[in-house]
């Protein structure tokens, strides 16, 4: 029965033979050491043994001699065993395995070594690194995986550390991973490597685990970025905002003010100065679990610390992104800048919208009233987000004739302005807000709805939290119905690759994943309203060969996965790793509906957010496509 085609029949045979003690260990003994035996009889007979060696009553010499039998996988399988026993009269044998021409051969040896020898065992240490450097010009990942567990259990932080000056560039990497799983300063000595792979896999090395909490973080914060790649220069960024220090503040700047660094590690230093006193529980690279604390950071000492470098940062010439950032930051923190330049620059339309919207908060916030005329001037700027600025502050300053022009804005002027103007509205007189939205169907434009009734849930007065409430209760679709337009389609984008997470299932052009539909053109079949619809209740319909399904077989075995393709003769089955399993339709005992294994998004996204990634996904047409496609193309050529 070890040989039988039902596994349950064959390991139910084992485990019996186990049980019968001599008799039962005689019999394994001999299938384990036939060679004309059927090879699964072989494998359990071992696996048996395996057993026995754990109670105590094994045949260590038996299965150390398998591990030079003829046949590839008894050797694999004998490694494996003596391994789980610990077997140190193994070490030769497991040694001379390391260079044996079955790689899963190899891989299990090597795993077996690790657990056979003792830590600061030189030689099988040094063979390790052997095994490692040899599979560099064959590479397979599952055998420097095996080598680098190996290690683990046997190499010392000092004997890793001394492979800084090894000549070897798999020796180098190895050493640096196994300081990485050990967490250990020491990672510092290798900061300086020839190879920039190492240096970039030193980086993360530090900056993912408590290596980044020592002395190491310092010396990784230090860093230039130079050359590395966009994730790994976040790393430094992301060091300098969790070390804290007046030191690490202006190594910020200085990240944001170096043209040699992706724009958004530029962006991504400013923004970690405007979140210099929050605490925070997810590292804000890696996006895990990873409290810190923040303690004497403020933002006020943060402005006596950078006026001198924050003011020349703005000064320069760059990117109007970032000195938009800057001179936000700038506000944040009180550091006060040249009016008579921030006047001139706010009115002039040549400049980025952003950084003209910056400087305006910025002038407001030095709270001079001889600026209120500047402020009424650009309430009439051709520049939606500069009006809808100058609205913001014309209310919060309340200037004449701000509320008949906020009026105006809500009936016919541009969509943020109009958004403003409902704001401050919405603080001046709660009777405004409830008399917008109880003539929204003919007033108000629907772009506006959403503004208009979290306006109104937000209010403090009893009637607007009353009316607001009555439309949330009347249909639980009512709130996320006033999503379905009026959204910002580029920040849309954002949410979809971001927050929403829906790369992670769905394709836009050549990006994505394959459980989910393909939304390249998802505009072209769907309206708005239905977009909205399976994004808020995905599981109210399931685009055919989507969704998640059970699969039995009539073994008694189940996959799980999305289901394309259903034949008379063939059932396809592809896992949510993406594994394709082809089965004959013969096989299958049955296949449940499917549901779906997206999360109703209504639920976890902000209702702005909501509203943005409707208008991304509705702009995805088939136009849209083809210019991605060729844009896709200029890239490669």
């Amino acid at each position: 029965l070890l040989n039988h085609p039902d596994q349950r029949v064959r390991k139910l045979a084992q485990f019996e033979l186990v049980g019968r003690g001599a008799k039962g260990k005689a019999v394994l003994l001999q299938m384990a050491q036939s060679k004309g035996a059927p090879l699964l009889s072989r494998l359990h007979a071992i696996w048996g043994l395996g057993q026995l060696g754990r109670q105590g009553k094994g045949d260590a010499k038996a299965l150390i001699d398998l591990l030079n039998d003829a046949d590839d996988e008894v050797r694999a399988n004998a490694a494996r065993v003596v391994g789980d026993l610990r077997l140190q009269e193994a070490r030769e044998p497991l040694l001379g395995l390391l260079a044996d021409k079955s790689l899963r051969v190899r891989s299990l040896a090597v795993i077996a070594l690790g657990r056979a020898c003792k830590r600061g065992d030189e030689e099988a240490t040094a063979a390790l690194y052997q095994a490692a450097v040899a599979n560099a010009a064959a590479f397979d990942v599952v055998l420097r995986h095996s080598c680098l567990s190996a290690l683990d259990h046997l190499e010392t932080v000092a004997g890793a550390a001394a492979k800084a000056t090894s000549s070897l560039v798999e020796e180098r990497l190895m050493a640096v991973l196994f300081l990485r799983r050990h967490q250990s300063p020491r990672l510092t000595e290798f900061l300086g490597d020839a190879d920039p792979a190492i240096r970039a896999e030193v980086i993360r090395a530090i900056y993912d685990t408590k290596a980044l909490d020592t002395a190491a973080g310092d010396r990784l914060a230090a860093l230039d970025g130079h050359g590395l790649a966009e994730t790994v220069q976040r790393r430094i960024v992301g060091a300098n905002y969790r070390k804290g220090t007046v030191r690490n503040a202006k190594r910020l700047v200085a990240l944001a003010a170096d043209a040699k660094l992706h724009k958004s590690v530029r962006q991504a230093a400013l923004h970690g100065l405007r979140m210099w006193e929050a605490s925070i529980d997810t590292d804000p690279v890696l996006g895990h679990y990873r409290p810190q604390v923040v303690k004497g950071r403020t933002m006020r000492q943060l402005g006596a610390d950078l006026t001198g470098p924050l003011r020349r940062f703005i000064s320069r010439k760059q990117d109007s992104s970032l000195t938009a950032l800057a001179t936000k930051l700038a506000g944040d923190c009180g550091v006060a800048l040249d009016l008579a330049t921030s006047r001139k620059q706010v009115v002039d339309a040549s400049l980025d919208a952003e950084l003209r919207v910056a400087t305006l908060d910025s002038i407001a916030q030095a709270g001079q009233s001889a600026d209120d005329a500047l402020i009424m001037k650009l309430l009439e700027d051709k520049e939606p987000l500069v009006q809808a600025a100058a609205l913001r502050h014309g209310f919060n300053r309340d200037l004449d004739g701000v509320v008949e022009l906020g009026y105006e804005a809500v009936k016919s002027g541009p969509i943020p302005a109009a958004r403003s103007a409902i704001s401050g509205l919405a603080e001046r007189d709660s009777s405004i807000l409830n008399s917008l939205w109880s003539s929204r169907q003919k007033s108000l434009r629907k772009e506006l709805w959403l503004d208009a009734y979290l306006a109104l849930s937000e209010s403090k007065d009893a009637k607007a939290k009353a009316a607001a409430a009555s439309f949330a209760t009347q249909d639980p679709f009512n709130v996320f119905s006033l999503s379905a337009v009026g959204g910002d389609l580029v920040a849309g984008g954002l949410v979809f690759r971001n927050q929403g997470a829906c790369l992670q299932c769905h394709k836009i052009g050549s990006e994505g994943g394959v459980q989910g539909p393909d939304l390249s053109i998802v505009a072209e079949r769907l309206k708005p309203s239905e977009l909205l619809q399976s994004v808020v209740n995905p599981g109210a319909v399931i685009t055919e060969g989507y969704g998640l399904s059970s699969v039995i077989l009539k073994n008694g075995s189940t996959l799980v996965g999305r289901v394309p393709k259903q034949t008379d003769s063939v059932v396809q089955v592809i896992a949510p790793d993406g594994k394709v399993t082809d089965l004959k339709r013969s096989e299958v005992a049955s296949i449940t509906p499917p549901v779906s294994p997206m999360p109703p998004l209504g639920m976890t996204l902000p209702p702005h957010d909501l509203r943005n990634l409707i208008a991304f996904l509705s702009s995805q047409t088939a136009d849209n496509d083809d210019k991605r496609v060729k844009s896709d193309h200029g890239k490669k050529d």
